[in-house]
């Protein structure tokens, strides 16, 4: 039976579908849930990445239960991280992003201090960004037509990235039902801070 949002629940298999090639989604959350319950790793390692799904998608609902019942959710991604089979360099913050995303589909999120602690400093980035005021939004959206003041009131309100998140949303990416609504879009390369939802 798969699971669904409708149990309060987002399943791995939910998740995939939200990536054209999920296979890194699938060999990071296999690791993941091997960390955390050992006595499956024979079953899951073996298997190819799409006959494992059923399993994950157990062991994901076991697992997010769990952590809405008081696991300490943040120390199993900071084991995690210190775990060797992880990985060195950048990939470490690539796994921990995508393991992130998926917790954050069913409502875990980390805080800023926590996530301060779980990514690696990036240190070849370096941005001089300015947020323009209501003031200057207002006058900038009177000169524009209706589709282009639409983009740009989202784009202020939301925070998302033009090309890369908001041109790419679908109608079925729009969840309606949560106030606000939430519109669900995974970047393909999520950098560290970054949610793979928005709010608006």
């Amino acid at each position: 039976m798969e699971i669904t949002e409708q149990d309060g629940y987002f399943s791995v298999t939910d998740y995939l579908k939200h990536y054209k090639t999920p296979g890194n989604q699938i060999s990071t959350l296999k690791q993941y849930l091997c960390l955390i319950y050992p006595k499956y790793a024979d079953e899951l390692k073996p298997k190819l990445k799409k006959d494992c799904i059923p399993l994950l998608d157990k062991l994901g609902k076991q697992y997010i239960t769990e952590c809405k019942n008081g696991r300490n959710w943040q120390n199993d991604l900071l084991t995690y991280k210190k775990n060797p089979i992880i990985g060195k360099g950048g990939s470490i913050n690539s796994k921990i992003s995508r393991v992130r995303v998926w917790l954050e589909w069913n409502d875990l999120t980390l805080s800023p201090r926590w996530t301060r602690s779980l990514f690696n400093p990036s240190t070849n980035r370096t941005t001089s960004s300015y947020a323009p005021t209501i003031e200057e939004i207002s006058k900038i959206i009177q000169h524009l037509d209706l589709p282009y003041k639409t983009l740009t009131l989202v784009l202020t309100s939301s925070g998302a990235r033009c090309g890369s998140e908001a041109m790419k949303w679908k109608l079925n990416d729009i969840d309606w039902t949560h106030n606000p609504v939430r519109i669900y879009q995974v970047p393909s390369r999520p950098p560290k801070n970054r949610s793979p939802f928005i709010f608006i």
